[in-house]
């Protein structure tokens, strides 16, 4: 399972009269906790177990060999390391996920999580990816996910949330995934990838899904964002990539999970989606590529404003109808020898169509042939991350309330 315009989220903080520390019509506040691993409880889990809305699982330093699961009960707490880099849940390559949450309103910060079967941090309805229903409410921050058989971070039918601060390697599929929403009301910034197969990744993730100021660097594929009609919530529209840079998407070190290799950007078959003011170099075989998906057409996408360099293609429109579709490419900047891409003329022939179909040809874009498996359990581990500010003392914010307009995009 392979699994953006102002437009952004922060999750506010619940009010005085919302899930952290307000009264009710029935009776007095409840007292929020601080729940401690292993001080009083011997394990993660047993602390879920115990906590109530607004209470904090804090963990010390220390090595967590266990599956953690917080289901339905366990709704708005906060999970959190003393110590992003020596707070570590391992899952010994025989575990399936580190942690799965299945509760609204669940935040996950401060620790490392590596070598599970399946997923580092998983926020979706149910175990089996197959709830109809969204979660409402989620937030992973300062995340260490690396050498996990899927997905480092993975936020799969669950809106109003955000991403910040992860650090995803060496992972298969992609090291930050967001997928099956709508509107998602999703924000990924300040993070990074490398070492995966795809630094990003979105399936059918549409409405006000903002990716701004990251990294994406030496994976085999930058960033990608699909329209699928396998998963629920196809087609998909509406995404912004904003100020990131994405690099040097050629990384033959990195473990394979589909043919892709050497593309910074890739848009499979989506829709209104927004790639602007990014850096994209060093890719050999494309900078930025928009093309149809077996499923779904591409159309209405703009591209404007990004600097390309160093790519054997800058930019790309793959279209079986050798149409735009209403795509358009528009002041984009390349080498001092101009862009290269494909069909030839492109940023030319489509930059004052913006929502409106011309004929573009039928040039060709040269795929770079995708280098052998790598085993994702022998990507080397990554360097210490920054941990989060007073990890040991911060209240507990719960990912509660409604989104707001922070990313600066």
């Amino acid at each position: 399972m392979l699994r953006r315009a102002r437009a952004a989220t922060m999750l506010l903080a619940a009010s005085a009269t919302g899930a952290c520390g307000a009264g009710s019509a029935t009776g007095p506040a409840r007292e929020h906790h601080t729940l401690r691993v292993p001080g009083q409880y011997a394990t993660i889990q047993a602390a879920v177990r115990a906590s109530h809305p607004g209470d904090l699982v804090l963990i010390a330093r220390g090595t967590y060999r266990e599956s953690v699961a917080v289901d339905d009960e366990h709704g708005r707490i906060v999970l959190r390391g003393v110590d992003r880099n020596r707070v570590v849940l391992d899952g010994d390559d025989r575990l399936a996920d580190g942690i799965a949450v299945h509760a609204d309103g669940v935040a996950v910060e401060n620790l490392t999580v590596r070598r599970f079967q399946v997923n580092g941090v998983v926020w979706s309805p149910s175990g089996e990816y197959g709830d109809d229903r969204q979660l409402q409410g989620w937030r992973g921050s300062y995340i260490t996910a690396y050498d996990n058989g899927l997905y480092g971070v993975y936020a799969f039918g669950a809106e109003h949330g955000r991403f910040d601060h992860i650090y995803a390697s060496g992972q298969p599929d992609s090291g930050v995934y967001v997928g099956r929403c709508r509107p998602c009301h999703a924000l990924v910034r300040d993070s990074t990838g490398e070492h995966n197969h795809v630094g990003y990744e979105a399936t059918n993730a549409s409405g006000d899904v903002t990716v701004v100021g990251n990294v994406w660097r030496r994976n085999r594929v930058g960033v990608e964002i699909n329209a699928l009609r396998k998963e629920a919530g196809f087609p998909q529209s509406g995404s912004l990539l904003s100020r990131n840079i994405i690099t040097n998407n050629n990384e033959r070190a990195a473990p394979r999970g589909s043919e892709g290799f050497g593309a910074g950007v890739v848009i499979n078959g989506g829709s209104d989606d927004v790639v602007r003011d990014n850096r994209v170099t060093g890719h050999v075989t494309a900078g930025i590529v928009i093309l149809d998906s077996p499923d779904a057409t591409a159309t209405d996408n703009v591209v404007r404003g990004n600097r390309l360099r160093g790519n054997a293609t800058d930019l790309a429109l793959q279209t079986a109808s050798r149409t735009s579709q209403g795509t358009c490419f528009v002041a984009n900047r390349g080498d001092s020898g101009g862009l290269r891409t494909a069909p030839e003329d492109l940023q030319r022939q489509t930059a004052g169509a913006c929502g409106r179909s011309v004929r573009v040809g039928a040039g060709r874009l040269h795929h770079a042939a995708a280098p052998p498996q790598v085993d994702y359990r022998t990507v080397p581990a990554p360097p210490p991350q920054p941990t989060m500010p007073e990890a040991g003392v911060a209240p507990a914010r719960p990912a509660t309330g409604r989104p707001e307009d922070e990313a600066g995009a």
